[in-house]
């Protein structure tokens, strides 16, 4: 009988590592593909310009706790 309670807890950690290694898997990071190139020194040849509009949703007061200068 107690062999057969030591095998069942066994089998039960087991599971349960394979289980949380799976799940560590899954979740861990991925490497992201960048593009390298080498320094260069020289005048910048791209811009972006646009126009927008904010709409302001809510406003704030932003204020110090203390006074001063």
């Amino acid at each position: 009988m107690a062999k057969a309670k030591w095998l069942r807890w066994t089998l039960l950690a087991v599971v349960i590592a394979v289980v949380a290694a799976v799940g560590v898997l899954m979740l861990a990071p991925r490497p992201v593909a960048v593009d390298e190139a080498a320094v260069r020194t020289g005048p910048i040849a791209e811009s972006v310009a646009d126009q927008g509009t904010a709409r302001v949703r809510e406003a704030y007061v932003v204020s110090a706790p203390v006074s001063g200068r």
